[in-house]
């Protein structure tokens, strides 16, 4: 996400508050908050891919798997 994206994003849950639609808000910003941890991950294991640390990368992996599955609940 690009910083012009992220502001629409956040626009967008400021008016749906304003409106009422609070459920709605928080989803979308609780989607938005885990597309950067994931935007964030990828860039840390591009990194590590470099540094040949592949144990770190599975253990990223693993707690993104982990965190995926918490969130659906």
């Amino acid at each position: 996400m690009d910083s012009k994206e992220i502001d629409e994003k956040f626009d967008a849950i400021y008016m749906a508050i304003l409106l009422g639609y609070k459920s709605a808000a928080q989803s979308a910003f609780k989607i938005s908050i885990q597309k950067a941890v994931d935007l964030k991950l990828d860039q840390v294991i591009d990194f590590l891919e470099k540094e040949d640390m592949s144990c770190l990368i599975r253990d990223i992996e693993k707690f993104r798997s982990y965190r995926m599955t918490k969130s659906r609940y």
